[in-house]
């Protein structure tokens, strides 16, 4: 497979300018863009470069570079404050004498109720007091139903875990209907510390996250 050659006639400007012996007998076509040469009455192909393995190696560590893990670890701190607040409140609650187990259900409710406060009224932060108001009233039930009714702690914390699973899974279904792309809402805003985050590495890893982030930096024992 390949181009069709057209021999050029002797003595015309294309021969004289395109076909070009060397000192073993080859006649190249280089100049007519092709990557063939005239040899002994045969068309051959030009013999292509194949990378050797250092050349594969370099290609390999280009993908997988420094900027690659300057995203993935700036990404990961991100997803990870939610759960870093989570755990928080948790060490204070044990601290108490609460032991809960339903922080994915309160969680869930928290996050469900703050999607839909900043999908209605298109602010984050809106968003974030309504969530925090979501999981904080159903661990008062969860405290109140220990401390007073003396509940189980564990029974009471599986049962706000199935609860908040079975809740927050039937309402986004019917919010949200059987399409396949979610509602979009408003994200919080990247605050960039001065002079930190021009740090190489660092400075967009720590001092390039919203404002969640730093708060839960401050809250960490």
């Amino acid at each position: 497979d390949g181009p069709i050659f057209r021999w050029p006639q002797p003595g015309s400007r294309k021969h004289a300018a395109g076909c070009s012996r060397s000192c073993d007998g080859r006649l190249s076509f280089a100049r007519f863009g092709h990557p063939f040469y005239f040899e002994r009455g045969i068309f051959l192909k030009k013999k292509t470069k194949i990378p050797d393995r250092e050349e594969r190696q370099l290609a390999v560590e280009h993908l997988v570079s420094i900027a690659f893990f300057t995203g993935l670890l700036t990404a990961g701190i991100r997803s990870a404050t939610p759960i870093l607040f989570a755990a928080v409140g948790e060490i204070y609650a044990e601290r108490s004498g609460v032991y809960n187990i339903g922080l994915e259900g309160l969680m869930l409710c928290g996050a469900l109720g703050g999607f839909m406060a900043s999908f209605y009224t298109q602010s984050a932060w809106i968003g974030v007091i309504v969530g925090a108001l979501a999981g904080g009233l159903l661990s008062l039930i969860h405290a109140y139903a220990c401390v007073f009714l003396f509940v189980d702690q564990i029974v009471s914390g599986l049962a706000i875990n199935i609860f908040g699973l079975g809740l927050t899974s039937y309402i986004f279904k019917v919010f949200a209907g059987k399409g396949t792309l979610p509602p979009k809402i408003v994200g919080l805003e990247v605050f960039q510390i001065p002079i930190l985050s021009s740090l190489p590495i660092l400075g967009e890893i720590i001092f390039s996250q919203h404002a969640l982030a730093y708060g839960a930096f401050i809250l960490v024992p």
